[in-house]
């Protein structure tokens, strides 16, 4: 077994949220079922710590040590979904995908020069062993100014729009 299982109340949408932590890797949120707690997980928790992942296991609204609401509205799906979103971002768990790793590496400037300047009719191909970074200097097409270009720099960046093509297949019926 590796190490001692932490436990935290984490204040989530105006109830205190009971969450058993252990670990420092990439968080694996283990959420239990009914007439279950956290505690259903406590043996995989010391086994996901050892393979370099931080597993958190939270109480669910209403059971074990965290708050129970006594109205029943207080107990539907999005309320638990916007329970556990709040947990995600108290631990401050978001990571740079494999592309915005890439963007950043080769920099933002360089890859919107790459994508608007790309004319061919073939799809854009990143080989992997490449990634963004030019093949040589990318010249500008004429209706694309250094003014135009600083705009798009700078508002928002990337992760935005590439989450709706990581999302588009989420809500597509089978």
């Amino acid at each position: 077994m590796e190490g001692t299982i932490e436990y935290k109340m984490v204040s989530v949408n105006g109830i205190n949220m009971h969450i058993a932590e252990n670990g420092n890797g990439p968080v694996v949120l283990l959420l239990h079922r009914f007439p279950e707690l956290w505690y259903i997980w406590r043996h995989q928790i010391h086994i996901l710590t050892a393979h370099g992942y931080r597993p958190v296991a939270p109480d669910l609204r209403g059971y074990g040590d965290m708050d129970a609401p006594p109205s029943i509205n207080s107990y539907t799906s999005l309320h638990t979904v916007g329970d556990l979103i709040v947990v995600i971002d108290h631990l401050e768990q978001e990571q740079p995908g494999e592309i915005e790793a890439d963007i950043a590496r080769a920099g933002i400037e360089t890859v919107l020069k790459r994508f608007l300047t790309f004319h061919n009719p073939r799809p854009l191909m990143i080989p992997r062993d490449k990634g963004l970074a030019p093949d040589g200097q990318i010249r500008l097409l004429s209706w694309l100014s250094e003014k135009d270009l600083y705009y798009y720099i700078s508002n928002r960046g990337f992760t935005g729009g590439i989450n709706y093509f990581r999302a588009f297949d989420l809500y597509v019926c089978p």
